[in-house]
């Protein structure tokens, strides 16, 4: 997984965590997606995608999820923007945050039960309409799709 550091653009790009049965069973599962024209695309970054241990995986997601949880828990606050900084600071904001990581690292860890292989691709709406499709639209609805980390 790729942590964006420098200047970043109104363009977005994701990650997506990808679960299968086994090697030989990604192009049938891939199938069964009904990904019509972008069928061919996925099935090649899929077989050149990052493969990750279940334990890289957890260990990384609940990392890059920090913010984005954070986010969401803030956005939650009924304060002014500026004094959301100082509810940041507090114990009980800190351990509601760590039990949200927790969570969500729970959840995945549980979607990823009868999964041996798991690939992370990528994709940026920079890239092109397909590519924001393949971003916003396609790659998360993919029941294959076990986590999307957003990169906005």
């Amino acid at each position: 997984m790729k942590i964006r550091k420098g200047f970043v653009t109104n363009s977005s790009s994701s990650s997506f965590i990808l679960g299968f049965t086994s090697e030989e069973n990604i192009k049938k599962e891939l199938e069964a997606e009904n990904l019509k024209e972008y069928f061919d695309e996925v099935l090649r970054d899929v077989t050149r995608g990052i493969r990750l241990t279940k334990n890289e995986i957890l260990e990384e997601y609940s990392e890059e999820i920090y913010y984005d949880t954070l986010w969401k828990l803030e956005n939650r606050l009924d304060v002014p923007y500026g004094k959301r900084f100082e509810i940041r600071k507090t114990k009980e904001f800190q351990d509601e945050l760590n039990r949200a990581i927790t969570d969500r690292v729970s959840e995945l860890e549980e979607d990823m039960k009868g999964y041996s292989v798991f690939v992370e691709i990528d994709y940026s709406d920079n890239d092109g309409f397909r590519y924001s499709n393949l971003e916003h639209y396609i790659a998360p609805n993919m029941n294959c799709c076990l986590a999307v980390i957003s990169h906005h």
